[in-house]
């Protein structure tokens, strides 16, 4: 494997493992379903339950095919999923939905461009896997690919709490997916 396939793995497998962490707990997939439901209407009702365990059960597969020996497929799958999670999030944006994504976890955060440039920037991270190929790498350059695509990873997931750290939105308390249970700051 060449470094870039390893960074875009590491990236994604990063990005993915948390979001399907995220929506373990049961009051999690309440959340997250409740989300589903706000972020794309045309899902009320009985439709969203079976949507949002789509998503959930996509993300894991798209983790185990990113880990294993052949990851095209993972790559594949991301690209397919990043699409239609920019869409529908995009669509929300436009509508101008109040929703939280709930991709990592709680948040009373609205979705807004953030949430759409972090998929974009992880949709050409799938795109630039799947056009590495597989060339073998030196170890010591595939260590360093593969913290660097966690590290890049990490920050993506976080991207909200950069966005509001550099430009806050003025009608809004920055809100942190890492106080739970709370809404608001203190």
């Amino acid at each position: 494997m060449g470094w870039l396939e390893i960074g875009a793995r590491a990236a994604l497998v990063t990005v993915f493992a948390v979001a399907a962490v995220s929506k373990l707990g049961v009051a999690a997939r309440i959340r997250f379903r409740a989300a589903v439901t706000e972020l794309v209407p045309r899902l009320r009702g009985r439709a969203a339950r079976p949507v949002a365990v789509l998503v959930s059960g996509a993300e894991w597969l798209i983790v185990v095919a990113l880990v294993l020996p052949v990851p095209i497929a993972g790559f594949a799958l991301a690209l397919g999923a990043l699409t239609g999670f920019t869409l529908a999030i995009a669509a929300a944006v436009r509508r101008g939905s109040d929703a939280g994504c709930q991709c990592f976890g709680r948040t009373a955060r609205p979705v807004s461009a953030v949430q759409i440039v972090r998929n974009l920037l992880l949709a050409a991270i799938a795109v630039l896997g799947l056009a590495s190929g597989s060339r073998p790498g030196e170890p010591g350059a595939s260590l360093i690919a593969a913290a660097a695509g966690i590290l890049l990873g990490a920050t993506l997931i976080v991207a909200d709490d950069l966005a509001d750290l550099l430009h806050p939105a003025p009608n809004r308390p920055a809100v942190s997916r890492f106080h739970p249970g709370q809404d608001s700051p203190p």
